[in-house]
């Protein structure tokens, strides 16, 4: 015959597994509502966010029961050490460009950054000199201005950053390098190559055996 603890222990083990499902079942309502809405919000198609949704419900379970493994600790080799004699390989076509063409880029993206820097400033004081009690209109389109030329501004500061300089060039090579355009640093290219080969069969790395 079952005791009084076994009894109590054996119920409230049901009353604990019965709360966590209905608060899971409740949980999975309130994020399909989320989904739905969300869905029908920005005209995509129910039944796929639905679905989506159900495919990373099914891998967060899949993950959190996965078991853990030890990953191995890779032993670190030691850093070879360059030689500075070394010769350097050579210069590739696209940096010779980038090289050329990096201060160019860089300039213009500035002088555009400031010329923006000056309209946003003459926005922001057209827009403080307005009167309060000027026509909503005029207001509305004052405040309109200032945020337009002013987003412009933040876009052209951004572009002035390394790597969206980098991108830049990025792109205006890829509208050459099949072109003549880019035969100059192609054969720039090509003459490092040369110089490399020259410079490789002189080297004598420390490492390599010396005949006596």
């Amino acid at each position: 015959m079952s005791t009084i603890k076994e009894i109590i222990n054996t119920h409230t083990s049901e009353m604990v597994v019965r709360t966590e499902l209905e608060m899971n079942r409740h949980l999975l309502e309130i994020k399909e509502k989320l989904i739905r809405d969300l869905a029908e919000k920005y005209g995509f198609d129910v039944e796929d966010a639905l679905a989506h949704f159900a495919e990373q419900e099914v891998g967060h379970l899949v993950h959190e029961d996965k078991p853990v493994t030890k990953t191995k600790t890779k032993t670190k080799k030691a850093k070879k050490v360059k030689d500075p004699n070394e010769p350097k390989r050579p210069t590739t076509a696209y940096f010779y460009f980038m090289f050329e063409k990096r201060p160019e880029v860089s300039e213009e993206a500035k002088t555009y950054a400031a010329e923006l820097e000056s309209q946003a400033s003459d926005a922001a004081k057209a827009h403080e000199e307005i009167a309060d009690d000027a026509p909503e209109e005029e207001l509305a389109d004052a405040l309109l201005h200032k945020n337009n030329t002013k987003l412009e501004f933040d876009q052209a500061v951004e572009m002035t950053k390394t790597t969206e300089i980098t991108k830049k060039l990025g792109a205006m090579w890829r509208l050459i390098k099949n072109g003549p355009d880019a035969k100059p640093y192609e054969d720039m290219n090509s003459a490092d190559k040369i110089r490399y080969e020259s410079e490789k069969l002189l080297y004598s790395s420390p490492s390599s055996p010396t005949s006596d």
